[in-house]
């Protein structure tokens, strides 16, 4: 009974952490400033917002709001 509940356990750590790892995916491809190209060189202004019951595989937040900090642009990561 302990092996297929540990079992079942690892699947539905795997599950999540494909969802989690799909998620930070789509935001990377998305983290450049479209004023100046530059990859990854922004602060968080804003985001969707969410509750404490929201879990992670809810996608939570689904967008954020982003300021480069080489040229001030600002962008929506979605």
């Amino acid at each position: 009974m302990s092996t297929a509940a540990g079992g079942m356990l690892v699947v539905v750590a795997w599950r999540r952490f494909g969802v989690l790892l799909a998620r930070a995916e789509h935001f990377g491809e998305a983290a450049t400033c479209p004023q100046c190209n530059a990859w990854g060189k922004f602060r968080v202004i804003a985001q969707e917002v969410s509750s404490v019951e929201d879990p992670p595989e809810a996608g939570r937040p689904h967008w954020l709001q982003v300021r480069c900090k080489q040229c001030e642009a600002r962008w929506k990561l979605q």
